[in-house]
């Protein structure tokens, strides 16, 4: 049996772990706050009987022997948040499969295949704008060389920062998942979205993940007086406002299913009375289908190189992150649609606009996906939230589908 008031609990002991402990939940992989997370995991699993290890990207795994050698279940989340974010995004599956370890080993359970927790590093992308970095590393997307290319806002590359966390990332080349060691990937997560919520339906099935492709675009001009003549100006702010407005036309002609967003924006010098010499900011790009995302990759930038030639402005293009549109295994969705039927639950199919690591993971393995209602749609913010029966109802469904795919033969 779960003990959910445990699992409740370690929701809001979790949320302790935080560097703005006022403004909502940060912690960054890679910072102290995850590191004392992380030792607090490692003890709670090895209370159990959980072998705990820390791989090179600073991915926390743990092995629940089964009676089998059999290839495994993977399963878990991720740890990190993005700035100011919930409290559940990440964190919830990363309890939710904790408190199941914690009842199976209070039943004295025993699997038929062994189980492998994975807590993920980097899923977020907040520190080098590239997401789902933990698992990347792990099933060949990511090496070394673009370990040292990844920078940080502060330009510390992420190689560097592995290093001083105490991490050896040169070990990632003897630790990557082995499609023939593990026969699936479960993970369960709020939705971050208003689907679930607007059908009255407890239990997500992902069918589909979508992928995204993300870039930083820099325009460079020319830094003057702000009373300087419009007339010949090379000012790169224009250049950002003129492609926020003729983005429109691409996500008109994309269709149904494109999302582009523009996020970070940086200026330089930033003052106020002064013409930029630099201005840099993220696009974001999202489908279900692959062939549109390098369709809408080739537009942003045709778009930006001709608003660079009519400003007379220097553009350059960096690519931050990418993922590929991944759809679930059929057969776990079909499983999780008939566990919660089992369970009472009502459940539906959807699709995931935000990344996960079960895309990443899905291109490798049969994967599934499970998701509970997030309340008014809302995350990555501090009013991310999810009720508590929903909250009770995806642990159910998760620990019932773990447990079927762990006594499979």
């Amino acid at each position: 049996m779960i003990n959910f008031e445990r699992f409740l609990s370690s929701i809001e002991h979790l949320a302790q772990y935080n560097d703005t402990p006022d403004n909502g939940v940060t912690r960054l992989s890679y910072s102290s706050a995850e590191e004392l997370v992380k030792n607090w995991l490692s003890s709670e699993l090895n209370d159990i009987g959980v072998k705990v290890w820390t791989d090179g990207i600073g991915n926390l795994h743990g092995l629940l022997k089964g009676e089998s050698n059999k290839a495994a279940i993977l399963t878990g989340s991720h740890l990190d948040t993005v700035q100011n974010g919930g409290r559940l995004d990440g964190s919830y599956g990363i309890l939710a499969a904790l408190e199941i370890l914690k009842s199976f080993n209070e039943q004295n359970f025993t699997p038929y295949r062994d189980i492998e927790f994975i807590a993920f590093a980097e899923e977020e992308g907040s520190n080098f704008g590239t997401t789902c970095v933990g698992s990347k590393s792990i099933t060949g997307n990511l090496s070394i060389a673009d370990l040292h290319y990844m920078k940080n806002t502060d330009g510390i590359t992420a190689y560097s920062m592995l290093i001083s966390s105490g991490l050896v990332p040169e070990n990632l080349e003897n630790e990557q998942l082995k499609p023939e060691k593990y026969s699936a990937y479960l993970e369960l997560h709020i939705e971050q979205n208003i689907f679930l919520e607007s059908e009255n339906v407890p239990i997500g099935a992902v069918t589909d993940i979508f992928g995204m492709r993300m870039f930083r675009l820099c325009y460079k001009g020319e830094s003057k007086h702000a009373a300087t003549p419009m007339s010949g100006r090379r000012d790169p702010m224009l250049g950002l406002i003129e492609f926020g407005q003729a983005s429109k036309d691409i996500i008109n002609k994309m269709g149904k299913d494109f999302s582009l967003t523009i996020g970070q924006v940086f200026v330089e010098p930033n003052v106020g009375n002064v013409i930029p010499s630099k201005v840099s900011f993220t696009v974001d790009l999202r489908h279900v289908d692959n062939a549109k995302l390098t369709l809408g990759s080739r537009s942003v930038t045709e778009l930006a190189n001709s608003i660079a030639r009519d400003n007379d402005l220097n553009l350059e293009i960096f690519p931050l992150s990418k993922s590929n549109a991944v759809s679930m295994d059929q057969h776990i969705v079909a499983q999780i649609k008939n566990t919660a039927t089992m369970l009472g639950h009502m459940s539906t199919e959807l699709k995931s606009g935000p990344a996960h690591d079960a895309a990443i993971v899905g291109e490798l393995l049969p994967a599934g996906l499970i998701f509970v209602p997030s309340i008014d749609g809302l995350s990555h913010c501090a009013t991310e939230n999810t009720n508590d029966s929903d909250l009770a109802k995806g642990v159910e469904v998760y620990r019932d589908v773990l447990k079927i795919l762990c006594m499979q033969d």
